[in-house]
């Protein structure tokens, strides 16, 4: 996990990013904009922003990641 809320704040925890937010953004839906559409070895999937796209490529075996703009592929 990314984020850490501490009461009505958010903190992104990545080493480098230092983004905070004034509101509990851990417990409110994701408003980044769609980037990828992710698919796991069950052939369930769905469209996720970047980070999410990320996180779940790193947590789901078999999971495929398809960048929807080229220009946003990482790696």
């Amino acid at each position: 996990m990314t984020l850490r809320s501490d009461t009505d704040r958010a903190r992104c925890t990545v080493i480098g990013c230092g983004r905070e937010w004034s509101y509990d953004r851990l417990h409110s839906p994701c408003a980044e904009p769609v980037a990828t559409v992710v698919t796991d070895e069950d052939g369930e999937g769905g469209r996720l922003c970047l980070a999410h796209a990320e996180d779940a490529a790193r947590r789901l075996a078999g999971c495929t990641v398809e960048y929807l703009d080229r220009r946003t592929a990482i790696g």
